[in-house]
């Protein structure tokens, strides 16, 4: 190809036409000053622009301004300024040895920009649309979302549950049901059934799941009571199967609770499983509004005719609410699970409902919305919004005294209607920013900062990050690569060009998902401090801003920068 030629021969744009048809996508092509030398026709296919543009001798400042005038101005930052600044980035880039970017068209396309500038001087840009790639991705990242917060509510059981294969494998347990046989959770994964359980109960869960197989829908596993030997047997554990023919599972979900592993497992009996239709439940009885609870009052479930709750939902994000709660809840040793928001609420209750547990309780501070009540009438049997300064009074009187301790609540400290100041999270008032477009990562963000004691700002795009970064320079930004309207790494290159004209350094972090961990370089490269991978937990959060930040910014309140760790 002649440089200084005013088009590439004949026989050169035959042969980057028919690179452009293999690739199925658009090869553009500039020389060192700038100018087109070669634009494939299926540029036009990616970006509706007027095909004068791709003739060789037009500028690559006047192509790329088509671009966006045409297809992208409504889908970058609406400052009377960004079309310059756009174009410039744009035109930088091309001078970068190796770079991708993503563009995001008004008829929802997205197209992948690979450039490369040649020690010659030459540029080649190879553009593909990559719409249901992203669409696989982002589907990909939801069910690993759904994933993460499947394994958080089951590991949040009181119960412990067991998931086996069609082969009794065990395919994935929760804490509870670890703890009772000693063992962690990952040792567990792949081990047959039989490895775990006594010659009996293994024997008896083998004939439960044949029966399963066949459509017996719930199947009780029985054992004889282990304190009043000669009564009736008793149900250990309910097994039912889920999912789809082909691709099943077995759920073995255990009561027995209290009793000792050993004792549970290793119990023969002659009975035969019991077909059920589902756990047995009592009747609810009505709820009388009550001013005192804000409308909603729970039944006299510690009169002598109804038990003692036995198994409590606790909705809450007030951790001085939670732990009054607990103390109470643990001093009678019930089964219990603390959820944050109506959203957790929502799927505890429709897990526990699925697999046949039956929740006694709902106890809501008063302070969350109504809705949460709602959400809880009519799934569990009781229901009562309570104020914070109350909690310990008014959910102990909703039990029996326990046999051998004294009838009233001396046991449980009592408030005196003071409220008691929780516990000063260690990054309390730390000022994080997050950039996120995905909804259900903005959750758990939420969710993991709020539990760390951080005051966090939500961004969807890189426009809005921007923007709030210059107005109130957050010492730490949490950074999504893929966003709506820029490559989180181009985002943060623009905030380290900014902070070398006297903007505060902020620590910035890239949040990959682990199909582009290879990407980590890159984020380097880009500027970043460093790298996480999701799923996300608290303690990989907590152990990345220890590591990055000084003691002195973890002592100091909001409004003091951060001072970054080398």
């Amino acid at each position: 190809m002649d440089r200084h030629g005013d088009s590439p021969s004949a026989l050169e744009h035959a042969l980057l036409d028919a690179i452009s048809d293999a690739h199925g996508g658009a090869i553009l092509v500039v020389d060192g000053d700038d100018m087109v030398l070669y634009a494939s026709p299926q540029l036009t296919l990616l970006f509706d622009i007027p095909e004068f543009y791709l003739t060789p001798g037009t500028r690559l400042r006047d192509l790329l301004g088509a671009i966006y005038d045409h297809c992208l101005r409504s889908t970058v930052s609406p400052a009377p300024s960004s079309r310059e600044g756009w174009l410039a980035e744009r035109v930088a880039a091309h001078w970068r040895e190796r770079l991708e970017v993503l563009d995001f068209t008004p008829k929802k396309r997205v197209v992948r920009g690979a450039m490369r500038r040649l020690s010659s001087g030459f540029g080649i840009c190879i553009l593909s649309d990559v719409t249901e790639q992203k669409k696989r991705e982002e589907t990909w990242r939801a069910d690993l979302e759904r994933v993460k917060v499947t394994e958080d509510i089951l590991n949040s059981l009181p119960q412990p549950l067991l998931v086996l294969d069609e082969h009794l494998t065990i395919a994935a347990s929760n804490k509870a049901f670890a703890t009772m046989v000693g063992r962690s959770e990952d040792s567990l994964m792949e081990l047959p059934a039989s490895a775990v359980f006594d010659a009996p109960f293994a024997a008896k869960l083998q004939s439960a799941a044949k029966e399963t197989n066949n459509g017996a829908g719930v199947i009780a596993i029985t054992t004889p009571d282990l304190q009043d030997a000669g009564k009736q047997a008793q149900p250990v554990a309910y097994l039912h199967k889920v999912g789809k023919a082909g691709r099943s599972f077995l759920v073995l979900t255990f009561s027995a609770v209290s009793i000792s592993p050993r004792q549970t497992l290793a119990a023969s009996t002659p009975h035969a499983s019991t077909p059920v239709a589902k756990a047995p439940t009592r009747p609810l009885k009505s709820v009388k509004p009550s001013q005192e609870t804000g409308g909603l009052r729970a039944p006299d479930i510690s009169s002598a005719e109804t038990s003692s709750p036995k198994t409590i939902v606790v909705v809450t994000s007030d951790p001085g609410f939670e732990a009054d709660a607990l103390r109470v809840l643990q001093a009678y040793q019930t089964d219990h699970c603390i959820v944050r928001n109506q959203a957790e609420l929502q799927a505890f209750l429709n897990l526990t409902a699925s697999i046949d547990i039956t929740i006694d309780l709902a106890v809501i501070d008063n302070a969350l919305p109504a809705a949460a009540a709602n959400i809880a009438r009519g799934k569990a049997r009781a229901v009562m919004m309570i104020e914070r300064q109350t909690i310990a009074e008014t959910l102990g009187k909703q039990f029996k005294a326990p046999l051998g301790r004294r009838s009233n609540l001396s046991a449980v400290p009592k408030r005196n209607h003071t409220p008691t100041a929780p516990v000063k999270p260690v990054l309390d008032g730390l000022e994080i920013l997050v950039v996120e477009d995905n909804e259900v990562n903005q959750i758990v963000f939420s969710q993991i900062l709020e539990g760390l004691g951080c005051r966090y700002r939500l961004a969807t795009n890189a426009a809005e990050a921007l923007a709030i970064w210059q107005r109130e320079k957050p010492p730490v930004v949490l950074m999504d690569i893929s966003l709506p309207d820029m490559n989180g790494m181009d985002v943060c290159r623009l905030m380290r060009r900014k902070e070398a004209e006297g903007q505060p350094r902020s620590l910035v972090v890239g949040v990959l998902v682990p199909a582009f961990d290879h990407d980590r370089s890159r984020c380097i490269e880009a500027g970043m401090d460093d790298v996480i991978i999701k799923p996300l937990s608290p303690d990989m959060i907590e152990q990345l801003l220890r590591r990055h930040l000084t003691g002195q910014r973890l002592t100091q309140g909001s409004g003091h920068h951060s001072s970054i760790a080398p």
